[in-house]
């Protein structure tokens, strides 16, 4: 799914607001239900194997969805899950702080899953992490080759997930509705204790439950995105991220830390300012309550010593 242009009037109003990475952004409602993804959709989305339009395919379904008619609907068929198996590539990412954000469902009985690569090369990958669904309500960590019990989903109702992987520092959170429930060093293999590479290059979603029972969910309102701006400087005392992104009740603003004092504002996509307010130097972080806000696209922008930086957020 395109970005919307309706973004672009107001954007071309500040010649100061840096550039924010969108390396995927969908909600499969410009598809007809049963579309397959890769093969409707196109680059980034792929197969596993890279072949498109097969037994792979996940498919576009108005069974259910968070946000307007459509949704990604992963199911498997086979006792070890699968074939169901797509791609989302992101460009082999060896910087920055990147966020992937989406809605899941998960039918009662069911399971899910993801996983993030460091290379994508079909069986020759290298897994980054595997996050389980287990059709029992627990969600499970797959690192360095030990599963890990993180915390719980709930069945029949659609949740976010939210995962913060910073390059620069080598960390990786993952948050299920907001609450943080687990952090590890990205660089960490999945399935081997030897270390794997401080590289972003894919999400697969895999029509698997953890290893226990069948696999079906649903995926609505992906968005995986930059959240530092493009070059901004230290003492240029921009914005370094914004998460989770899409965000529902809050938003957190991660900032160079600086001596003045920075003013911000949250405005609409017309330019009006819907929130504002100053924070003082030294201060690196602000949370901002946005669960009052309409649902849509916002742009958070700090000003400090007339130098001005802007990043969108999407309210759910």
């Amino acid at each position: 799914m395109r970005p919307s242009l309706l973004c672009l009037p107001f954007l071309l109003l500040h010649s100061q607001v840096h550039a924010q990475v969108i390396l995927a952004e969908e909600n499969f409602d410009s598809y007809a239900a049963g579309s397959l993804i890769a093969q409707t959709i196109g680059p980034p989305w792929t197969t596993w194997s890279t072949v498109v339009g097969t037994t792979e395919e996940a498919a576009v379904s108005n069974e259910l969805a968070f946000s307007g008619t459509n949704s990604g609907k992963w199911e498997s068929t086979l006792a070890a899950g699968g074939p169901t198996d797509v791609v989302v590539e992101l460009g082999d990412q060896t910087s920055g702080v990147w966020s992937i954000g989406f809605k899941m469902y998960i039918p009662s009985g069911k399971g899910g899953y993801f996983n993030l690569l460091h290379a994508f090369a079909s069986a020759n990958s290298d897994w980054a992490v595997e996050i389980s669904f287990i059709p029992e309500g627990d969600i499970r960590v797959l690192l360095q080759g030990t599963p890990t019990l993180v915390g719980n989903y709930t069945h029949d109702t659609w949740f976010d997930v939210n995962v913060l992987i910073d390059l620069d520092a080598d960390n990786t959170d993952l948050s299920i509705n907001g609450a943080l429930l687990y952090s590890w060093p990205f660089s960490y293999d999945a399935q081997t204790t030897t270390g794997g590479v401080l590289q972003l290059a894919a999400m697969n979603f895999f029509a698997y439950a953890g290893g226990t029972g069948q696999a079906t969910y649903y995926i609505d309102d992906l968005l995986i995105t930059s959240v530092s701006d493009i070059g901004i400087s230290e003492t240029d005392g921009g914005i370094l991220g914004l998460f989770p992104n899409p965000a529902t009740e809050r938003i957190d603003v991660l900032l160079w830390t600086t001596s003045g004092t920075r003013h911000w504002s949250v405005r609409d996509i017309a330019g009006r300012t819907i929130l504002q307010g100053s924070l003082a130097g030294g201060v690196d972080r602000t949370t901002i309550d946005v669960g009052a806000l309409p649902a849509g696209s916002y742009l958070f922008e700090s000003e400090l010593e007339g130098r001005r930086h802007t990043d969108r957020f999407v309210k759910r």
